[in-house]
């Protein structure tokens, strides 16, 4: 556990995450050509990821667990196990999920992190720099806790 859960957090994300998977269907629905669908259900979906990670410490109050440097190292861990994982099915399935087998075809940032498959090794060194970003404010909050 990685996180301070209640019911009442746990009841209030559940609605989140319908909410959100509702608002994913609906360009299902709407006849539009097929690339202005695709193009509004990318950008719907990863603001929906940045909309999920604001609202658990925000709204929810939600904190990582203390110390937290073994919390960092731990989802860090986590994340290569979930990429280990999908590598994995990758071969099975013959896919590319998560870009691990081959870079995309299309110009993209992986193009400045290196050949394949060297640019893996980049994509988890900026993992890692983005999960020291995002727990950042929690060590701010420690050395400056609020007077109530």
């Amino acid at each position: 556990i990685f996180f301070k859960v209640s019911q009442t957090n746990i009841f209030v994300f559940q609605k989140v995450y319908i909410i959100t998977n509702l608002f994913q269907t609906h360009w299902n629905f709407i006849s539009c050509p097929h690339d202005i669908t695709n193009f509004f259900s990318f950008f719907q979906l990863h603001f929906f990821v940045v909309a999920a990670a604001l609202l658990l410490p925000l709204g929810l109050g939600w904190r990582p667990q203390r110390p937290l440097k073994k919390t960092i190292f731990r989802i860090f861990f986590i994340i290569g196990g979930y990429l280990l994982s999908i590598y994995g099915v990758n071969l099975i399935l013959q896919t590319n999920f998560a870009f691990i087998m081959k870079k995309p075809d299309n110009p993209s940032l992986f193009d400045h992190l290196g050949p394949h498959p060297w640019y893996n090794l980049s994509v988890q060194v900026l993992i890692f720099l983005m999960i020291l970003v995002l727990t950042a404010p929690f060590l701010i909050e420690k050395k400056h806790p609020k007077n109530l």
